[in-house]
């Protein structure tokens, strides 16, 4: 992999908590000119590194609660793994997906409005994984980010 100096490693830290920082707030915090900042900035754009960055929504403010499934797929193969990506870019209620070497192997962040939504995904879960043997779990995100409920499930 690439080595990147600390300066660049505090910057993209700083451009993760917040995308839209101010280049003179960031030449501040990691003590160097603004021009090195952009500088550093501007190539880590050309080497790919930083590929974009977003507006994200107060969902809860519109109206939508957010929970995470963890799913932990006990035989995970690119198949599965190719079902579970075109079921979630398919899903208008499934904003992230993520995959991982560890335990859970697969993690979805669900928007939705209603309770009944969530279930129809878990539904549409074990539809979609009914030939494989996996573990779900539901993480409920409150309003207030301190508050994370978990409640296993049991499919």
């Amino acid at each position: 992999g690439k080595k990147f100096d600390d300066k660049e490693m505090q910057i993209m830290k700083i451009l993760s908590q917040n995308a839209r920082a101010r280049i003179i707030d960031i030449a501040k915090q990691v003590n160097i000119s603004a021009e090195l900042v952009i500088y550093k900035i501007n190539k880590l754009r050309k080497e790919k590194v930083i590929v974009g960055s977003q507006i994200q929504f107060n969902m809860s403010k519109l109206g939508y609660h957010f929970s995470i499934i963890e799913l932990n797929i006990k035989i995970f193969s690119k198949t599965i793994q190719e079902k579970i990506k075109h079921f979630a870019f398919e899903s208008k209620h499934i904003n992230t997906l993520n995959f991982m070497l560890g335990k859970p192997n697969c993690i979805i962040q669900v928007f939705h409005k209603e309770e009944s939504e969530l279930r129809e995904i878990i539904e549409e879960i074990k539809e979609l994984l009914k030939n494989e043997s996996f573990d779900l779990e539901i993480i409920l995100i409150s309003d207030d980010e301190d508050n994370v409920n978990s409640l296993p499930f049991y499919p």
